[in-house]
């Protein structure tokens, strides 16, 4: 499975994205090895509303140009500037005919 070359063009910038390991004794997360994934990051607030009729306030949308990225709520991601954001609001890994066609991540 492989991007389409214009799809590959909004790469831009990109991205560290580091899979939560595990805990330590206190309870912080721990995360694996950082990953570089090329993306467009569109930096614009929205609101989420969650099932349960609360809402949370969005800053950012990536789309990761990857066809591969497994990734979670609970992974930390890194921007360009080196702002962490450990609060992954959504995660959606859209499809296509050909399996999965990129990630998108909102960040909070």
């Amino acid at each position: 499975m492989s991007l389409e070359n214009d799809w590959l063009t909004f790469g831009s910038t990109s991205v560290n994205i580091a899979p939560l390991s595990t805990h330590d004794d206190y309870g912080n997360p721990v995360y694996g090895a950082n990953n570089t994934y090329d993306c467009l990051i569109e930096y614009q607030r929205r609101t989420l509303w969650r099932p349960n009729g609360q809402s949370e306030q969005s800053i950012a949308t990536l789309y990761v140009l990857s066809t591969s990225l497994t990734m979670g709520l609970s992974d930390q991601v890194t921007l360009p500037n080196t702002t962490q954001y450990p609060r992954v609001l959504q995660v959606d890994h859209p499809r296509d005919e050909s399996g999965q066609h990129h990630v998108e991540v909102v960040l909070g």
